[in-house]
């Protein structure tokens, strides 16, 4: 949590997009797989004369692509800064 979020502030555009990037960035154990995939799946396509070309193959990389750089997305829409907490809960099925 930065600290203008503990003193009541809202913070900047430029504060929450640099939250969101750092986020993202630190779920590199995702991240550079899934670039990866795009990237040898884009490749693929680009060259259809490698033997990759081939739809299963094209698949496997779409697949797993979109899986792995869906998880860094939804990881860092939980983790960061970007949007403003709700009021803290006591935990599940807990009503205050």
């Amino acid at each position: 949590m930065s600290g203008t979020r503990l003193d009541g502030d809202d913070p900047s555009r430029r504060d929450r997009i640099a939250s969101v990037v750092r986020t993202a960035l630190g779920e590199w154990n995702f991240l550079l797989p899934g670039v990866l995939f795009a990237g040898t799946l884009l490749y693929a396509l680009v060259n259809p004369s490698l033997g990759a070309s081939e739809p299963a193959s094209e698949a496997v990389f779409a697949v797993v692509a979109l899986v792995l750089l869906g998880v860094v997305v939804w990881r860092t829409a939980r983790k960061s800064d970007a949007v403003p907490y709700e009021e803290e809960r006591d935990g599940p099925g807990v009503r205050p």
